[in-house]
């Protein structure tokens, strides 16, 4: 089965001129005369490193093909010369070994493309992942144009089609190009991101690799989407829009003033703009006067025109009532997602809606969960659009009619892309003892920024954290998370749930841990990866999958975020498996518990209807 995925770029951009439209060198892969281990124009380690011919590295496979006759296979394995396992690679053109190792020189090469397109097919040994790099080298110099680096994650069996555009990862848009560097590997599990102490086994599959280049929309003005605000600390606040050069290349900024006419104004600096996609930027206001009516708006600009975002306003400090948008929740590669919105202190009757789209004009409208509220309590609402198409970045906001008025919330994106521009992950916890744990984080790649929290759960003795949120400022480098949690029971388990709200979407990351000491008599856990759950999510039926021979009756029981049962049922488990419906359960994510044999099991499930 075939997957396109054109992943959105939602990060602010660079551009540049016009180039020439030069393509991947045999970029089908189709073309093999000169070596067993690489296509023509391209080379492996077995090229580079006589002695690590034939260990199976990198080779031709004629069966596992996204299109034409053939594809490269690349298996990490381990290499007795190296001492360890070492991962397949791909790279463009030649490479040489000295000082020590492989080094790769690329391949001659004069443009400046604007999209890096392949199709791959990964399956990782455990949670190993692959990776890729491109670095565009400039003339006459030692400095690079572009360099960018990506993970990319199990395919689930499939090929898919990335579609990256490069603009944004563009530092000089100035002189010319001379050589192109192009790199594919089956894993980056070691440290630091180290092509060796990986696990053995892991196998990427590569082919159809192309560039892109845009062609500028003559005489159409570029598109400017004001979005809204976020408070940072004290009177810092982010703006934020969404800004389409349209394939030309400009300038965006944010014009604000305490003023509606904007008869006396100020802006924030300007950056560049290019590409032909939807992008979400932001601008960073310090020190804001306390107490003050605020007015925005983005405003794009390019060599076809200029093009104001709505004017959208805000009071300096945090007053009654609220209405706001709590983020997107969608599972990578989807076609639905969990809209979130939060409301209160309103002494009057609201109809609720939410609107979404593909551009912040939105143009469809759904019912969430709350449809209607007539107190001035705090209300949390959910909608879950589905039939989305996958790789898209869609826009949405809140919406309430009363019988005088129009309430709307800021506007948030989310994407429906496999994501490859950010890490985001739960790791062990370290100290643990019979009272208390360091639950551990970390995340990498994230150019918006982030707010981020971490919760601490057992819904069987009715316990739920939540720690603050901490903003973090835009960082690609890796950032780790650690937070000290006391006051836990001896011998119990824990969910963690570590969550970072952006204005591209919300992110997620699981975990658990035990504490040390006596049971208290609910902790009989075996690991969730024990455990296999598919589909996942559903919208009917779902089977239950153990990895150890397990029989006789077998408890589920299935509990909301909230920690309430919501269903419960006993079936006869035979050869390991089971199944059944969640067809009367709503829409939403849940946590399983299986007890069988005298042995639990939790895993995370989702419901879609």
């Amino acid at each position: 089965m075939k997957q396109t995925l054109t992943l959105a770029v939602i990060l602010t951009v660079v551009f540049f001129s016009a180039n020439a439209q030069q393509a991947v060198p045999n970029g089908g892969l189709e073309t093999w005369t000169s070596s067993i281990y690489a296509p023509d124009g391209w080379t492996s380690y077995e090229d580079i490193i006589p002695p690590l011919a034939g260990t199976g590295l990198s080779m031709r496979d004629s069966v596992e093909k996204y299109e034409g006759a053939s594809s490269v296979k690349l298996t990490s394995q381990y290499v007795s010369l190296a001492g360890d396992t070492v991962a397949g690679t791909l790279a463009i053109g030649r490479g040489v070994f000295g000082g020590g190792g492989p080094k790769l020189l690329g391949t001659p090469f004069a443009s400046s493309p604007d999209t890096l397109e392949f199709a791959y097919k990964y399956a990782p040994t455990g949670t190993d992942t692959a990776g890729f790099n491109i670095k565009i080298h400039k003339a006459g110099g030692s400095s690079y144009k572009l360099q960018y680096h990506g993970v990319l994650a199990s395919t689930a069996g499939q090929w898919v089609l990335i579609s990256l555009p490069l603009a944004q990862f563009y530092t000089d848009t100035t002189g010319t190009t001379d050589t192109l560097l192009l790199e594919f590997n089956s894993s980056v599990f070691g440290g630091g991101g180290s092509l060796i102490k990986a696990p053995v086994g892991s196998v990427l599959h590569i082919d159809a690799v192309r560039f892109g280049y845009y062609t500028p929309v003559a005489g159409t003005a570029p598109d400017a989407y004001t979005m809204g605000h976020d408070p940072i600390t004290g009177y810092d606040f982010n703006f934020y829009g969404a800004v389409n050069a349209l394939g030309d290349s400009g300038v965006y900024k944010f014009v604000y003033s305490t003023d509606s006419t904007f008869a006396t104004q100020s802006a924030t600096p300007q950056q560049p703009l290019g590409g032909n996609s939807l992008k979400i930027v932001y601008a960073t206001l310090a020190s804001l006067s306390p107490a003050t009516t605020y007015y925005y708006y983005v405003k794009a600009t390019t060599n076809f025109g200029t093009t104001k975002g709505a004017t959208m306003k805000f009071y300096s400090d945090t007053v009654a009532p609220i209405f706001a948008n709590d983020g997107g929740d969608v599972s990578p590669g989807m076609n639905w997602a969990q809209l979130n919105g939060r409301l209160s202190k309103f002494h009057t009757n609201l109809n609720l809606y939410f609107e979404y789209g593909e551009t912040p004009a939105m143009g469809k409208q759904i019912f969430p969960d709350v449809t209607n509220v007539t107190d001035s309590f705090t209300h949390y609402f959910r909608a879950y659009p589905d039939s989305l198409e996958a790789g898209k970045l869609y826009f949405f906001r809140a919406k309430a009619i009363s019988a005088t008025d129009t309430i709307y919330s800021d506007i948030r994106g989310f994407s429906t892309a496999n994501n490859i521009y950010t890490v985001f992950q739960s790791l062990a916890a370290s100290g643990v003892t019979d009272s208390a744990a360091d639950i551990n984080g970390s995340s990498k790649g994230f150019k918006l920024p982030l707010k981020h929290k971490v919760e601490v759960f057992n819904n069987n003795i009715g316990y739920h954290f939540h720690s603050p949120f901490h903003y973090y400022t835009p960082d690609t480098s890796l950032i780790n998370y650690q937070y000290h949690k006391s006051g836990l029971l001896p011998g119990t388990l824990y969910s963690v749930r570590f969550k970072a709200e952006t204005w591209a979407g919300n992110y997620y990351a699981d975990g658990d841990f035990t504490t040390t000491g006596g049971t208290i008599g609910i902790n009989n856990i075996g690991a969730e990866n024990d455990l296999f759950v598919y589909p996942n999510p559903s919208t009917d039926l779902i089977t239950l999958e153990t990895r150890e021979t397990l029989t006789g009756e077998a408890n589920i029981q299935i509990y909301g975020m909230n920690g309430q049962l919501v269903k419960q049922q006993t079936i006869t488990m035979r050869e390991r498996k089971i199944t059944f419906t969640v067809k009367d359960v709503s829409t939403g994510f849940y946590l399983l518990r299986l007890t069988v044999d005298g042995k639990t099991y939790n895993q995370k499930i989702g419901v879609v209807k």
